[in-house]
């Protein structure tokens, strides 16, 4: 159930990252960066990954995308008519802005200088270059270049800082090449299945007397393989815990299903030893009863007309002591001994002594048995 459990949670996990995902996609400008431009579906990954509750992470996001969103506007104002000197002041104030004063080491910080500043870098120099030779036209339309490249980024951004902003983190599914929204809603419908599918399994094994074993496992076994193929499917980070905890389940039940028929198995032994126990112990409790009843005086007479024939039966319990009068037969019949705070404590017995008397005859009967005496062992020293 536990695995139950942690499956139906990381379903719930999914899901309620995907109703802000959703609200995302349904945002034309949004949407039609994200399919453009796949610098967009780097940077929204690496949104994905920024944690609403930590302040730092988020005021860095908020910080590169404001520096963007000035790159834009700068680079938006450089057209091929403006003047040698005014060109070169939006130069200086891109160059300016490119860069992250105060930035950490988050994920953010260093996407931005793996992915993105190499490229902004480039494109500046590019600029630069043409102005020291006096080339505004060529300059500008490395400007208007930057311009385009940035835009469709700058646009996702804005929408993933919108989240960001009220703590919502959306589900990492992305428009364009590797998703749809149409899937998006298909995958929210199949959750909302999911859940309900297993909530009702763990509500059956709380009740295992009204839901057999064998059901349950047949159940899952046929329920699971298809929840897990199309999950897998997907091929998403945000399913990877989803698709492991099913796979974990399935990988389990032939295994549980094995003990489960091993514990049957030997309760069905266990109950075979009770029942022989049972029938043994019956069988000797009427032999006990029966050999009582032969040995009683009256019918030894009976039986044994003409002959004065008498059975003594004395008790041996463990813990009292053997019976003084009866002391000459421990030596006799070599009776094991062992050093003891008193003599004739007996410590095992495997029956009671019979004194079987005939005319003037007289017979023992002895089980075996371990006497304790005072300071004296047996022939063998112990």
């Amino acid at each position: 159930m536990n695995r139950l459990e942690q499956l139906l949670n990381s379903l719930h996990a999914v899901h309620k990252m995907v109703a802000p995902t959703m609200q995302l996609w349904n945002n034309a400008a949004y949407t039609s960066a994200m399919t453009s431009s796949g610098l967009s579906r780097e940077a929204a990954r690496v949104w994905d990954m920024i944690d609403p509750a930590n302040p730092q992470m988020v005021t860095e996001a908020n910080r590169l995308y404001q520096t963007l969103h000035i790159i834009v506007n700068l680079t938006a104002d450089f057209s091929p008519s403006v003047s040698l000197e005014n060109a070169r002041d939006i130069l200086d104030n891109i160059k300016e802005s490119n860069r992250l004063p105060g930035i950490g080491t988050s994920i953010v910080h260093s996407w931005w200088e793996d992915s993105l500043r190499p490229s902004l870098t480039w494109n500046i120099e590019l600029m630069d270059l043409y102005l020291q030779q006096g080339q505004v036209a060529e300059a500008a339309v490395a400007a208007r270049s930057l311009q385009k490249w940035l835009e469709p980024l700058v646009t996702v951004l804005k929408q993933q800082q919108s989240l960001l902003a009220k703590g919502v983190r959306p589900a990492p599914f992305y428009s364009g090449k590797d998703f749809s929204i149409a899937r998006l809603a298909k995958l929210e419908q199949k959750l909302t299945e999911s859940e309900q599918d297993i909530a009702q399994r763990i509500a059956d094994l709380a009740s295992p007397t009204s839901y057999a074993w064998d059901n349950i496992y047949d159940d899952l076994s046929e329920l699971l393989p298809n929840e897990y193929e199309y999950y897998q499917a997907l091929n998403h980070n945000a399913l990877t815990q989803v698709c492991l905890n099913i796979f974990l389940i399935i990988t389990g039940l032939d295994s549980d299903r094995l003990q489960q028929n091993a514990v049957s198995q030997l309760s069905g032994y266990y109950q075979e030893i009770l029942d022989w126990n049972a029938t043994y112990y019956n069988l000797l409790k009427n032999i006990s009863s029966d050999l009582e009843r032969l040995l009683a005086p009256r019918n030894l007479t009976r039986i044994w007309k003409g002959m004065d024939i008498r059975v003594e039966q004395m008790e041996l319990k463990v813990g009292n002591q053997f019976p003084e009068e009866f002391v000459n037969l421990l030596d006799r019949y070599q009776v094991e001994t062992r050093i003891a705070e008193q003599d004739r404590t007996i410590l095992h017995a495997e029956g009671d002594l019979f004194i079987i008397k005939v005319d003037e005859l007289s017979e023992e009967e002895i089980p075996y048995l371990i006497v304790g005496m005072k300071g004296k062992t047996d022939a063998t020293g112990n």
